[in-house]
């Protein structure tokens, strides 16, 4: 398949994939909101979703490199996230409709970024001319749209509406997902083990730094995501200001990702770098939003996920593809989504929850930047750590 060809519909992959995040995940805390719960039980309910991601993602990187068809999960966790919607919105705030909708969508569309991610990481170590960067910014552009609009849609039509704007963008989806190509399946010869993946990871000690700076970071990232929309309903906001704020993060993060690629061609710095520079920004940001006196100050604070989430993704996929075996990368991305990112959301979600309703979402926000600032830290370790890509997984 031609360069140009593949970049095309990575990019339609990505361009797809991320309206239906936003139009669903992203707004679950609204639909929570409309439901009359409080802060505590929104922490609690959050806590069960990434409990599920947890448990579900290192199940799916197993499965992507033991059966080398990502199309056939995504397939399949898409059709199942969509039910799961339907389910939500109309369980009328049912606690167990509810909890069910939200573990089911959570094991299922959550992870499916990361499968993205890992997908596309394979096929640029096939040797695919694949520019991730860029590609991955048609998810933030059409991200950005969707978030823009979709927040006034749901003031004038109701939150009943958006389960058939997730089916309409799921059918575009899955036409995008059928016209990719799989990696090449692993030699018969070469036998894939969870436990074998899990061995072989826990012998990389530059993986396991990552891994601990990643869940120091996304303790502060996890309490962003879902306490943004309350702080924003606390200093005046509507849905509609939640729509244009993710509007403003996804604009700004592609420039970023746009120029990655170029950036690292045209100055070979080390990618461990760029990795404390995005946790370190990732601690700038809910610093900011813990400090923001209004909600013009809230948008003005969002402008730091260019250096925060945008630099963050495409370094991270690097970082895995220069430090990991090919041969259990789908296993190392999705371990480092389920304990990096999921595992500490079901630890802080209840936390942040209940430190919200004891100080109040500023003081909260102010608080835990102290971990994003830990993990840049914490990840200049690696700058110290030879790794060797040339060991083979055993």
């Amino acid at each position: 398949m031609q360069k140009r060809d593949l970049n095309r519909l990575a990019a339609l992959l990505q361009g797809t994939y991320y309206p239906i995040n936003c139009v669903s995940l992203a707004f679950f805390v609204p639909v929570f909101q409309t439901f009359g719960f409080s802060k505590f039980q929104i922490g609690m309910i959050m806590m069960l979703g990434y409990i599920s991601t947890t448990l579900m993602q290192p199940v799916w990187g197993f499965l992507c490199d033991k059966f080398s068809s990502p199309k056939r999960l995504v397939l399949t966790a898409s059709s199942v996230s969509v039910a799961m919607y339907f389910l939500l919105i109309f369980s009328d705030g049912a606690a167990v409709p509810v909890c069910i909708a939200v573990v089911g969508a959570y094991a299922t569309l959550q992870p499916m970024g990361s499968i993205i991610d890992s997908w596309l990481s394979k096929l640029m170590l096939e040797g695919y001319q694949l520019n991730y960067g860029v590609t991955r910014s048609s998810g933030s552009l059409t991200y950005a749209i969707v978030a823009f609009f979709y927040g006034f849609v749901l003031d004038r039509f109701g939150i009943r509406i958006s389960p058939f704007i997730m089916l309409a963008l799921y059918l575009l989806f899955i036409s995008i997902v059928l016209r990719m190509p799989n990696p090449e399946a692993a030699p018969l010869r070469v036998k894939i083990s969870l436990t074998g993946g899990v061995r072989y990871l826990a012998a990389q000690k530059a993986y396991l730094v990552f891994l601990a700076a990643y869940f120091l970071t996304y303790i502060a990232n996890a309490a962003i995501g879902t306490f943004l929309s309350v702080l924003v309903m606390e200093k005046g906001g509507t849905q509609a200001h939640v729509g244009m704020l993710l509007f403003v993060g996804a604009m700004v993060e592609m420039p970023t990702m746009l120029l990655f690629h170029k950036f690292r061609r045209r100055f070979p710095i080390r990618t461990e770098y760029l990795l404390i520079i995005s946790m370190f920004f990732y601690g700038i940001k809910s610093l900011l939003l813990g400090l923001a006196p209004s909600l013009a100050f809230i948008f003005i604070a969002n402008i730091t996920q260019a250096l925060a989430y945008a630099l963050f993704l495409p370094a991270s996929i690097y970082y895995l593809m220069e430090t990991i075996d090919k041969k259990y990368l789908s296993t190392a991305q999705l371990f480092c989504s389920a304990i990096g990112a999921s595992l500490c959301a079901i630890i802080f979600n209840p936390v942040c929850g209940a430190l919200a309703e004891r100080m109040g979402t500023q003081p909260m926000l102010r608080f835990v930047s102290i971990f994003a600032f830990a993990g840049a830290a914490l990840m200049s370790v690696t700058l110290f750590i030879r790794r060797d890509t040339a060991v083979e997984a055993s």
